[in-house]
Order: C-alpha cells, then structure tokens, then sequence
C-alpha cells in the first residue's frame, strides 16, 4: 500500500471496494489514478489558459434557435479544419456529447456541444440543419483534428444518425504525431541536457530523456493532458472526465447545480481548443522556441490565411499564451481575487452563508402536487424528466412534493402540463403494470 497521504476528497487507488468485480476494480484503479494524478498536476503546474475572447461556445440540442444554427452553418462552411472529440456517460459505448471546435480565418473561433441524448426528432427542420453541419464537418476537402482515431470517437454515435462512416474529410491523429514529434524534439532536464544552449522543459520528470522508465509505448500512447503539459508547461484540468454527460448542459434548461456546469462545460470545450492549440506545433515539428514566441491568434486560426481581428489586438502574448517562463507564483497574481486569498476555514464559511442564501431563492417559483405513499423520490423525479419537466429541486412536505422551478414562466406552463393527480395511487399502479 503507498504510504503517501491521499487527501480527503480523492479515492485511494490501492483501496477499491471489495464487493466489485475483477474487471470494475480495476477500471475503478485506472480511475483513481488518474483523478489523484490530475490533483498532482494542479499543485505544481500553471493552468492552461486560452482567453474567453477567442471562442464562442453553443449548445446544440433540441431547443436550438434556427437563426442561430443559420449563423454557425455560414461560419463552419467558411472554414477548412475543426477539432473534435467526445464524451461518454458511464461507458465508451454510451456517446453522449460531441465537441466541435472551428479553426476560422480570424477569431473567434466556435466551440459546439452537442448533446446527442437531447437531440430534435430526425423529421424536423432543426435536426435536418444539425445533420448539415456534420456534412460539412466531414467533406472530403475539410481536415478534422483528434486526439486518437477518429472513428474510434464516432463510430458509437452512427445510431444518432447524423454522418455515416466512413468519414470522407482528412483526419489527422495528434496523438500520433506527438509521438512523431516528440522523437525530433527530445525533451531534457537539468540533469541530461547536452549543453546550455539546449531548451530546457518545465514538464514532469515521466518526459525526461534521462528517465529510463519511459518507453516508446508509454508515449505513443500519451494523454492529450500531458502532451498539453510537456508541449506548453501548463495543466489541462482533466477532473471531469467521469460525469452525467447524458445531462443538458444549456444554462438555459438545465437542472444542473450551475458550478458544477460551469466546470463541465469549461472542461468540454478546452479538450477540443487544447488540440487546436498544439496541432501546428505537432503537424509541422516546431521547436519549443517557435511554440513559445508564436502569438496565439496563430495557433488558433487557419495558418494558411490568418487575418487578425483588430478586437484582438490588446491582448498580450503574455495573457493569450501560456509562456514557459510564467511562474506559479505569476499565474496567481494574474488570475488574483479575493476568494484565492482566503483561508480553507474563511471559505468554507464563506460557502455555508452563499449556499443559505441560494436556498432561499430556491422555491421562489413551485408547483406542488399530492403523492400517494409508495412513489420514491427517484421515480418522481424520473416521472418529471419523461414529462420534461424542466425542475431544479424537489422535497417533501407532508403528502405532498415540491418542484422548484427557475422562472414563473415556467410555473405557468408546466401548472397546465402537469396533472394535479400525476402521482395518485391509480397513477402508481399503472406505472408498475407498464414496468
């Protein structure tokens, strides 16, 4: 067992719970690791950054305004290269998100989420325009970025029928060309550096040349999160990758607790500019030095025809970029606020009075309906999302349960949706029949 101390808050890998089987305990490990990696990175490595000026982020879905899948489809057809990936809920099997982010002329650039499990009926307009945008996404004279094999990203979402495979656009794996990469650019440290004139990475000691343990497998095979991390210096935050994905994520119609969105969302969208990011790098075999002194309109921009948005123009290298020579001690002067300045028992307090304010305004907008004794709150709750019921809590009072809603409007329409006797004992007992 490691005699390291785990904080609270993580799982220790060496202590999965006994009653899971062979096979999920040790997903169970992978994942522990991984999570308690993440946290290593986060205390020793500066976070990496792309200003919010150069992206703009839409959700696709069913709720999706005509005009504005207009707007993005004139946008995706005037640009050559996207970068993609995806995510899934529980198992790789299970897609439940595709990102997509446009590498335009000049920024911003677009950064989609589209939420296959809260997509259009196929016979719609709407989904008919979604559909478009995936045409135009794989023609045969557009170049789509991965970290991995791109079908191996696609071929679990063909059932949302959207593309087919095989996919025509030029695919480029920037997993495998960091591997080509990184044998033309060795990487070195203190210790192993041939001479002063050598660049010197600020990356851990696994991308060291004088690490004996590292192999060309373990490379060849390398996280997109330590590519980010040995190319730039910086931390990519991984600490979402295992999350209710199936979950809507609009702001707008979500019954998400809004940080923990904000974190999601954060987390989808920098896994497709990440690889935005450092595909120049990687495609063309630049040298530290030129990743370091090129601006990052460049990085983010079709380099074939860059024209700078003069919006652009006051954003500094050192703010768009993440620099090699920033210190941690930099970053946090620049990132400041108060809140980071605060003591662990000043914050706790300070989140125990915020959460007491936000429950206030929590039943501000309700619908209260009767429940006959044998309903759970579980199948009450699955009952209003089949209804979709756009909820953000509900509780007992008495015989009856409480919704909370976000708005008086949505009072209004889902008082005439929603039957005053939903969850009455004949309502019961027909849902056990169907089930």
């Amino acid at each position: 067992m490691s005699l390291r101390s785990i904080p609270s808050h993580l799982r220790n890998p060496d202590e999965p719970p006994p009653s899971l089987s062979a096979k999920a305990a040790t997903r169970w490990k992978r994942n522990a690791k991984k999570a308690l990696q993440n946290y290593d990175y986060q205390q020793q490595f500066i976070l990496f950054y792309v200003p919010s000026l150069c992206y703009k982020i839409y959700h696709i879905h069913r709720f999706t305004d005509l005009n504005v899948m207009d707007n993005i489809i004139i946008h995706f057809q005037t640009c050559s290269s996207f970068s993609v990936d995806t995510e899934s809920f529980q198992h790789t099997s299970n897609i439940a998100l595709i990102q997509i982010h446009s590498i335009p002329k000049e920024l911003p650039a677009l950064v989609l989420l589209i939420q296959l499990h809260h997509l259009p009926i196929q016979s719609s307009i709407l989904f008919q325009k979604i559909k478009l945008l995936f045409d135009i996404l794989c023609d045969q004279n557009k170049t789509i970025y991965s970290w991995g094999e791109l079908v191996n990203e696609f071929k679990h979402a063909t059932s949302f029928s959207l593309f087919s495979l095989p996919i025509p656009a030029k695919q480029i794996n920037l997993q495998n060309e960091f591997f080509m990469w990184y044998k033309e650019v060795p990487p070195h440290c203190e210790v192993c550096r041939p001479n002063d004139d050598v660049y010197v990475t600020t990356g851990p000691s696994m991308f060291c040349k004088c690490n004996q343990s590292i192999n060309n497998d373990s490379i060849r095979t390398c996280s997109l999160q330590n590519a980010i991390l040995y190319t730039t210096g910086c931390f990519l935050d991984k600490s979402q990758t295992e999350n209710t994905w199936s979950s809507m994520l609009d702001p707008d119609y979500t019954t998400l607790d809004s940080e923990k969105l904000d974190k999601m969302i954060h987390y989808a969208s920098y896994d497709c500019i990440s690889l935005t990011y450092i595909r120049l790098p990687l495609t063309q075999r630049w040298t530290f030095l030129q990743l370091e002194k090129t601006p990052i309109y460049v990085l983010l921009t079709d380099s074939r025809s860059i024209l700078v948005d003069p919006d652009l123009d006051y954003i500094s290298d050192a703010e768009c970029s993440p620099s090699f020579t920033l210190t941690l001690h930099d970053y946090k002067q620049r990132k400041g606020g108060a809140h980071s300045r605060r003591s662990i028992a000043a914050r706790r307090q300070r989140n125990v009075i915020r959460n007491r304010r936000r429950r206030l305004g929590r039943y501000r907008c309700q619908l209260i309906r009767y429940v006959y004794r044998r309903f759970s709150m579980k199948q009450i709750k699955e009952i209003l999302h089949q209804l979709q019921i756009r909820f953000i809590h509900t509780k007992w009072e008495g015989n009856n349960v409480i919704i909370a809603l976000k708005t008086q409007h949505l009072r209004e329409q889902y008082q005439r949706q929603l039957p005053i006797d939903i969850f009455d004992k004949n309502n019961y007992y027909s849902q056990h029949r169907r089930t």
